[in-house]
């Protein structure tokens, strides 16, 4: 009786050691896979912080560029006699021709996000929100102001060739890099009102530039939110 206690005890010990060791085992891989884990989040946080710190610095130049070109042709729409304001905004004739008939781009990078989503890192990012707000910035966000800057593209092309085809001198005079003086813009601006079809088509591209401005607005208030998200998870 006593052999078979000795033998029961023996392969129980030997059993509650295995099931230790296995246990064990899964706890400890489990830890590594979490650190691992833990340490992608921070490579992937820390990578897409300094990604929004440079954006915002980026988008906060370009609105003021935005801004100056939204400013130039409303001012042509809106006949205002006042031209000093304008001439704040004006020191060349190519600033005026890039309101008129050349476009700002708007490209952001989408290097990190692309890989996030190609490479299936979105499961290494523990919050769920910063989750819903990324995929809002880069999908729906980003496909709305490119999608405008397209509409807006599509006004420019009739713009330049309306201009081309019925005011040659004024489209060869904008194009110059020569310095404007208040006398000159004023007969430049005075030209244009004076061709209704004209200032209809900018009042036209007035609007797309104001949608511009809105919509970038809204991009740089969500790269804001997101990369004090990122600071706040102490990225």
């Amino acid at each position: 009786m006593r052999g078979w206690k000795s033998i029961l005890s023996k392969y129980l010990i030997e059993f509650t050691v295995i099931v230790l060791g296995i246990t064990t085992s899964y706890f400890v891989e489990n830890y590594r896979e979490e650190q691992w884990e833990s340490k992608k989040e921070i490579r992937l946080l820390s990578e897409l912080r300094k990604e929004f710190v440079d954006q915002i610095s980026h988008f906060e130049k370009r609105r003021e560029l935005f801004s100056k070109d939204y400013r130039i042709i409303s001012f042509i729409t809106n006949n205002s006699s006042d031209f000093d304001p304008l001439l704040s905004d004006v020191k060349r004739s190519t600033q005026i021709r890039t309101a008129l008939f050349d476009m700002r781009y708007f490209s952001p990078s989408r290097d990190i996000y692309n890989s996030i989503v190609n490479e299936g890192l979105f499961k290494y990012i523990q919050s769920d929100r910063l989750k819903v707000l990324l995929n809002k910035l880069y999908a729906t966000d980003y496909e709305y102001m490119v999608g405008n800057i397209m509409s807006e593209g599509i006004y420019l092309d009739d713009i330049i060739f309306y201009l081309t085809e019925n005011h040659p001198k004024l489209y060869k005079r904008l194009a110059s890099r020569e310095e404007i003086s208040l006398d000159e813009l004023t007969l430049i601006v005075n030209y244009i009102r004076r061709d209704e079809v004209l200032n209809s088509k900018l009042q036209f591209k007035e609007n797309k530039m104001r949608i511009k401005l809105y919509l970038l607005d809204d991009y740089l208030k969500h790269c804001q939110e997101i990369e004090t998200l990122i600071s706040e998870l102490g990225f």
